[in-house]
């Protein structure tokens, strides 16, 4: 039998205890299909999305990289179940139970967006607003690739075409979710009554109260790859977008200029020891006193350096090459980044050659998941 209950023995003597650990049939499944992103590289024969992972009923969360099973039995055969995993690695999984206000801070409990509701906004974002603009212009292969790797959800929010940019934390804990609404011609969010930003854990019927804390956006990705450089920009859409440009690069999104409150030690520490730049938007943080957001973005770096060693700077990118006509718009780094054929609508680089067929699926994997 697999995974559940823990009961204490005493011996005849009464001196000392033996731990058993009994496993209940069905605390461990492998997960079920949800789009590409449920299905993953084999460690044995490396082949991308014939991957197919164990998950944690309970907690919601994968067991390791290696547990699971090969989609091709006769080509692979690979199979690593729970129980031998656990037989080999030692370690007790059976200390939490569902759902999982898990772990304790320094002054509030963190509560989580079950496994199940994230999972089951996965499959559906090809058919968003947003989707329909990547793939118009990059094509259908990065569009998802990008959006696989970051998490991208979908809501019911305008019509089933509503964003979910899912924040994941470093140890894989769903903290919650950004809705957002998205023009399918031009890419831009719908700034329009009614289309504001709204949060997962307020429009669902989650366990309340639910404590949320915010963390960047695609910082799932540190722990997958802890010796990548890190870029950090403002908004969610702008990581996907130069997430395909520039793919050997973790991407992360504060959401805001002071979003997730990544001036705060107890989010930035993630940067420990990373290798960091900033591309802040060429904007205002306060308009009305004419600070920009590179000014702001800097004072910023100064203080995460004071809180957390890490190798960190602001990059002027936008600052010396953009117009300053722009500085109003709130221009960013996705706008400098993408060109548009006026004739194909296709995102193309500066000599005019399409993206997609600039860097195909396999070469911006390989880029992807070089450390």
């Amino acid at each position: 039998m697999d995974g559940g209950i823990d009961f204490i023995k005493k011996n005849a003597g009464g001196k000392s205890k033996r731990r058993i650990i009994q496993m209940t049939e069905h605390r461990f499944s492998l997960e079920k299909y949800a789009g590409p992103q449920s299905r993953h590289i084999c460690p044995s024969c490396k082949r991308l999305g014939q991957f197919t992972r164990y998950v944690d009923k309970q907690t919601g969360k994968y067991i390791a990289d290696t547990v699971g099973m090969c989609n091709r039995r006769d080509g692979c055969g690979y199979h690593m179940p729970p129980r031998k995993h656990f037989s080999d690695n030692g370690g007790n999984p059976y200390k939490e139970n569902y759902p999982s206000i898990a772990r304790k801070t320094e002054d509030h409990l963190i509560s989580y967006v079950p496994y199940t509701v994230f999972q089951k906004t996965l499959g559906g974002w090809l058919n968003t607003n947003l989707a329909k603009y990547f793939i118009r212009v990059f094509g259908i292969d990065l569009a998802q690739a990008s959006s696989t790797q970051y998490f991208v959800g979908h809501s019911k929010r305008d019509g089933n075409n509503g964003i979910i940019y899912w924040q994941v934390d470093y140890d894989g804990n769903v903290r919650t979710g950004k809705i957002m609404c998205y023009n399918s011609e031009t890419g831009k969010r719908k700034k329009e009554a009614g289309f504001e930003p709204k949060w997962i854990h307020k429009c669902n019927a989650l366990p309340q109260p639910f404590n949320y804390r915010q963390c960047f956006y695609g910082e799932h990705l540190l722990k997958k790859f802890p010796n990548k450089k890190v870029n950090i920009v403002e908004s969610e859409k702008t990581v996907l977008i130069a997430s395909v440009y520039m793919p050997e690069f973790i991407w992360l999104a504060t959401g805001g200029v002071a979003g997730v409150k990544w001036q705060e030690k107890r989010v930035n520490q993630i940067l420990l020891n990373r290798e960091i730049t900033l591309y802040p938007d060429f904007g205002f943080f306060n308009k009305a006193k004419k600070i920009t957001c590179y000014e702001k973005w800097s004072e910023v770096a100064a203080l995460i350096k004071t809180q957390t060693p890490c190798k960190i700077n602001v990059s002027r990118l936008l600052e010396d090459n953009v117009d300053e006509s722009e500085r109003i718009n709130g221009y960013d780094l996705a706008d400098f980044l993408i060109k548009i054929d006026d004739k194909t609508d296709r995102a193309i680089n500066s000599n005019g050659t399409p993206i997609k067929d600039l860097i195909s699926f396999s070469e911006w994997w390989a880029r992807f998941t070089n450390t």
